[in-house]
């Protein structure tokens, strides 16, 4: 017997469409469907939508797009897997989660957060330091199975190049000029070193200057990232708040560069991440999507 499993998430992943949750989400379902489920993925424009409380088991991804009386009505009728990406609906930022008291009083999605947490099979935070946050902010997390899952990435993509030439002082920035992700202490890092060259790629605020150690390109296809990290001698991520993983300190130990980064990156928060070597770290990262599901069957199934 089958089951039945709907996806629910703001952006069709299996289409490609979205950033790096939705990379995370394809090769999760992507292993879920080598399993034998049978795997629906849900949008807010779905016009299936309705038929999700059909279903066994619900996994909602990121949500914030969809009415929550319908991911309430989730909670209340299937079990819930709940993939928890960023912040949503802990904070209605999603994106962060500034931890100020007013998150705990005040805040329009609080208490659906505390039921969205408390009426789980599942959840699933992307680091230690993404499920410490939680913690703090609501209580009822070890009352329900966590489980902790680094975002997969593809490995095979994000390898050793067999020639590197690195430039010499070369740091690269991807995604780190918007406010959310850093950029203020990007930016004061980018002014403390002068000797260094920085290439920034990705969206960035409007109000951004770079100085003249520092140059920005703009988008780069997502399938050209490995070059770009063969390039350069270190990746910098500075976020402001907890980054919950932060692909880009993963994908820069997979391609042997650098990383420059602080406390507030989830990603650093894993031993592994620390104690393996590059290919132990890369086998660990590949495996991510299977002990995904081994934790769904035990926990849930």
């Amino acid at each position: 017997m089958s089951v039945k499993i709907v996806w629910i998430t703001d952006f069709d992943c299996i289409a490609g469409i979205g950033g790096g949750a939705e990379l995370s989400d394809r090769a999760v379902i992507k292993e879920g469907f080598k399993r034998g489920y049978d795997i629906e993925v849900i949008t807010p424009n779905s016009p299936t939508r309705e038929m999700a409380y059909t279903a066994d088991v619900a996994v909602i991804s990121n949500a914030s797009l969809f009415p929550l009386p319908f991911l309430a009505q989730l909670l209340d009728r299937l079990l819930v897997v709940n993939y928890i990406h960023d912040y949503f609906p802990l904070c209605a930022y999603r994106l962060y989660y500034p931890e100020l008291p007013k998150c705990k009083t005040t805040c329009r999605t609080r208490k659906f957060a505390e039921d969205f947490i408390s009426k789980a099979a599942l959840n699933v935070f992307l680091s230690p330091m993404h499920y410490q946050l939680w913690k703090r902010a609501i209580s009822q997390v070890d009352d329900v199975p966590h489980y902790l899952h680094p975002s997969p990435i593809d490995t095979e993509m994000f390898k050793l190049m067999p020639v590197v030439e690195r430039l010499p002082g070369s740091v690269l920035g991807v995604n780190v000029l918007l406010g959310f992700k850093g950029k203020l202490n990007v930016l004061k890092y980018v002014l403390d070193h002068p000797g260094l060259m920085f290439t920034f790629c990705g969206s960035k605020d409007d109000d951004v200057k770079l100085p003249s150690n520092a140059t920005w390109i703009d988008v780069v296809p997502y399938i050209e990232m490995p070059g770009m990290y063969a390039q350069a001698e270190r990746v910098i991520h500075l976020p402001s708040s907890v980054e919950p993983f932060g692909r880009i300190a993963a994908e820069a130990k997979l391609c042997g560069t650098g990383f420059i980064g602080n406390k507030l990156v989830g990603a650093l928060s894993y031993n592994e991440y620390h104690k393996m070597t590059r290919n132990e770290y890369a086998a660990w990262i590949a495996g991510a999507p299977r002990r995904f599901w081994n934790k769904v069957k035990k926990e849930v199934l």
